[in-house]
C-alpha cells in the first residue's frame, strides 16, 4: 500500500469518527467516555457530518471499484512473473548442463536454480575432473548460445509488460529491472565462435546463476529473486 492509500485510510477513519460525532442520531453505547468522545461541537455539526459523510463514501467507493481490482490484477501479474522468472532460471540451468554433457532429473534442476548450489555445482570438477563451468564454456556452440539467449529475451519481453502494467514506486527495483533489459540487449549479439564475446557472455551470466556481484562478491541467496519479490 502506498502513501496515498495510508493517508486516505487514516482520513477515512477520522471521517468514520466524525459521522457519528456530528450526527444528530443518540449513542448506542453509554459511559462517560464516549458521551465525552462523542459530543457535538458547538456549530457546524450539520456541515461536517455532510462532508464527513460524502469523503467517506469517495474513498470506500475509490477502494472497491479501484484499489482492490488493480491489487488483485497485480498480484496476478507478479504470480505469473515470479513463475515465469523460476521457469527462466530452470530453461537456462538445462542448457548449461547439456552443454556439459549432462542430463540432470528434476530435483538436481530445481536445486541448480538456487545461486548457493549452482556455484557449488559448477566449480566442482565432472567425472573427467574439470571444472564444470569451464566444460560447460568451451562446449557453448551456437545452438546453446542461441537457446539460452532465447530464454533471456523470452525473460526481457516479461519484464517489459511488467513494466507497462504495474506502476512500479521503489526506484532500485525500476533500475535494477530495466538494467536486466539492459544486460539481455547486450548478450543478444554474442557469438559462440568469438572468445571476447563468449568471455563477456561468462561475465554477465555467472553473476545472475551463481550469486556473485563485482562489487561486493559472494552472496549466498537469490537477488534476483529478492528484488523481484518487493514488486
Amino acid at each position: 500500500m502506498n502513501r496515498l492509500n495510508i493517508i486516505l485510510v487514516i482520513t477515512s477513519v477520522m471521517c468514520f469518527f466524525l459521522v457519528f460525532k456530528t450526527s444528530d442520531e443518540p449513542l448506542i453505547i453509554s459511559g462517560e467516555f464516549f458521551e465525552l468522545a462523542f459530543r457535538q461541537f458547538t456549530l457546524g455539526n450539520t456541515i461536517l457530518f455532510n462532508l464527513c459523510s460524502g469523503l467517506l463514501i469517495s474513498i470506500w467507493f475509490y477502494f472497491l471499484v479501484v484499489f482492490i481490482p488493480e491489487a488483485k490484477r497485480k498480484n496476478r501479474i507478479k504470480k505469473h512473473f515470479i513463475m515465469q522468472y523460476h521457469q527462466f532460471r530452470k530453461q537456462v540451468v538445462i542448457c548449461i548442463l547439456s552443454a556439459c554433457g549432462e542430463s540432470g532429473d528434476a530435483d538436481l534442476i530445481n536445486s541448480l536454480i538456487i545461486p548457493s548450489k549452482f556455484k557449488t555445482y559448477f566449480d566442482g570438477k565432472d567425472k573427467t575432473d574439470q571444472n564444470r563451468w569451464y566444460v560447460f564454456m568451451n562446449n557453448a556452440d551456437e545452438v546453446i548460445v542461441k537457446n539460452i539467449l532465447a530464454e533471456f529475451i523470452a525473460f526481457k519481453e516479461m519484464i517489459s509488460y511488467l513494466l507497462n502494467n504495474i506502476d512500479i514506486e521503489d526506484e532500485e527495483l525500476h533500475t535494477f529491472l530495466h538494467n536486466f533489459n539492459t544486460i539481455t540487449t547486450i548478450l543478444v549479439n554474442t557469438r559462440a565462435d568469438d572468445y571476447d564475446s563468449m568471455k563477456g557472455f561468462s561475465r554477465y551470466l555467472r553473476p545472475i546463476f551463481a550469486g556473485y556481484s563485482w562489487k561486493t562478491g559472494s552472496y549466498d541467496y537469490d537477488r534476483f529473486g529478492n528484488m523481484f519479490d518487493r514488486i
